[in-house]
């Protein structure tokens, strides 16, 4: 699935928000690691991601960017 927020709402720590919900909930079930991608090309999301703590794996899956963020042993 895709979460995006329009282009006139970015910027507003709405993405942020959501992806730490996000993270939080697949941490709570066990998780240890978030996987996301994304299209490579003007107005990417990397720097976003990469604030976030995401990094990349190597992969490339159906041309996008695949990224992990890792969990702290708890």
């Amino acid at each position: 699935w895709r979460l995006l927020v329009d282009k006139r709402y970015q910027g507003r720590g709405i993405g942020r928000e959501a992806l730490t919900q996000v993270a939080t909930l697949v941490r709570a079930d066990g998780a240890t690691e978030l996987l996301t991608s994304y299209e490579p090309g003007d107005g990417e999301p990397w720097p976003f991601y990469q604030k976030f703590g995401f990094e990349p794996t190597g992969e490339i899956d159906d041309g996008e960017i695949v990224l992990r963020l890792t969990f702290p042993a708890r």
